[in-house]
């Protein structure tokens, strides 16, 4: 069929109108200036300039400059030989048995000895109340003192301390001694020595602790007991005093034996057996 010209005009302009129309809406969508009727435009994102001033970093745990106070170190015991020695006070408790208990006995003959250089102050437990002290004797005139705590009771075993030292030991000592046996059996005291030791210990770490090798009873019955208490105190790296090996360097060690009480030690012997302690623990004998 037949078109005029005007109608094909027409339909030409048309045609042209929408290509530039379809032209104009691609550039719009690759620009991101157009968008839908009644929609948002689209956000721009924008970068922050650099930083350039100066900035702080956060200390790391390895470069960090706050330090933690080391825990100081327990001090070493100071050595038992030297108590009596150095020219300071001290203290001194005894832990022991039936010899050494009583007046003429070796812990009294040792405070007598040890006035000679010292201010000696001796405590006793009351034979009425053995949990508490009761008696107090003054020796000596000059020098550094010296206080005895000695807490030997008749009748008792290595561990019978243990569990007391609340009384026993009522000060907290520069020196304990232990000096047991005459009660005690070779298969018993090793676990009465640990007993008390580790109870002082616990109590006073760091004290200086020695070992009484007890002087021979008759006939050197207690000789195995001995025997086993050195094994300990050697096991544990603790100083004996030997008072056997001085009975034995001086005669015959039943001649130190009482007559009226076996088990304990005469004059005589009380008092080698003191002096025995007294050069141990770095006094200069009378």
């Amino acid at each position: 069929m037949r078109r005029s010209r005007g109608r094909d005009l027409a339909l030409g302009v048309a045609a042209v109108l929408a290509n530039v129309l379809l032209v104009l809406g691609v550039v719009a969508l690759a620009t991101g200036r157009f968008s839908q009727s009644g929609g948002t435009p689209p956000t721009a994102t924008t970068s922050r300039p650099a930083t350039t001033g100066p900035t702080t970093a956060s200390p790391s745990p390895s470069t960090s400059t706050s330090t933690t106070p080391a825990t100081p170190a327990t001090p070493a015991a100071p050595a038992i030989s030297t108590l009596l020695g150095s020219g300071r006070d001290a203290t001194l408790v005894v832990l022991g048995d039936g010899t050494g208990d009583e007046a003429g006995e070796w812990v009294s003959a040792f405070a007598e000895q040890a006035g000679d250089s010292h201010r000696v102050t001796l405590r006793g437990l009351d034979p009425n109340d053995p949990t508490q002290y009761a008696s107090k004797e003054k020796i000596g005139a000059a020098g550094p003192t010296l206080t005895i705590w000695n807490g030997s009771r008749t009748g008792v075993t290595a561990d019978y301390p243990a569990k007391r030292l609340d009384f026993l030991a009522p000060r907290t000592p520069d020196a304990v001694l232990l000096s047991f046996g005459r009660d005690d059996t070779a298969s018993g005291i090793t676990a009465g020595l640990e007993s008390t030791y580790r109870a002082v210990t616990a109590r006073w770490p760091g004290v200086a602790v020695g070992v009484v090798l007890q002087g021979q009873d008759r006939d050197d019955a207690i000789g195995p007991v001995r025997t086993a208490t050195r094994a300990w105190a050697d096991s544990h790296g603790l100083p004996t005093v030997d008072v056997a090996a001085a009975f034995s360097a001086a005669g015959d060690p039943n001649t130190f034996v009482s007559v009226v009480d076996p088990p304990s030690t005469n004059a005589k012997g009380g008092r080698l057996w003191a002096r025995t302690v007294l050069t141990a623990l770095g006094g200069v004998a009378p």
